[in-house]
């Protein structure tokens, strides 16, 4: 003889909406529910489904707010790209009147600095062995005390560069 198995109750999932379906049925703005999603409303699933009965009462509760949201922002951008092109802006202005480098010219300063610097120590390592064969110490030392001025001109130019870059335009 087989038990008897009672069976569970089920619990009944809230059909899942697209964003355009409630737009066409509640007659809710498609850009108010992706706000509403930016900010983190509950109710909205993978794939853009959303669970009217959970999201249904949040906005509601603030859509005065979300409208007002998309008043102050006529273009429909999100505050994140107005706060990314104030910054941009900033930067413009700060290079402009020589308050920061842009960072490919300082890019390309440094690479032609170290460029040059290579250079010099290879002529002057290249140079410096045939000037000091047969001195004393003391005569090897003022050698590659030259070599070493020879290095620091190179260097003081690249300074000279970089403070010329910096001058407001």
């Amino acid at each position: 003889m087989r038990k008897k198995v009672k069976k569970k109750n089920r619990v009944l999932v809230p059909p899942r909406m697209s964003m355009k379906l409630i737009e066409e049925v509640h007659g809710i703005d498609i850009r108010i529910l992706k706000l509403a999603k930016r900010r983190g409303f509950p109710g909205f699933q993978s794939g853009n489904k959303i669970m009217w009965e959970v999201l249904g009462p949040m906005i509601e509760k603030h859509k005065e707010e979300l409208e007002q949201s998309l008043k102050g922002d006529k273009l429909g951008l999100s505050d994140e790209l107005k706060k990314r092109d104030l910054r941009i802006k900033d930067l413009k202005i700060r290079k402009l009147e020589g308050l920061m480098l842009d960072p490919m010219d300082v890019k390309k300063l440094l690479v032609e600095l170290a460029t040059t610097i290579s250079i010099v120590i290879k002529k002057e390592a290249y140079e410096l062995v045939p000037r000091i064969v047969g001195l004393p110490q003391p005569g090897v030392l003022v050698e590659v005390n030259k070599m070493l001025m020879e290095i620091f001109k190179v260097l003081k130019s690249g300074q000279a560069m970089l403070e010329k870059m910096n001058e407001p335009a």
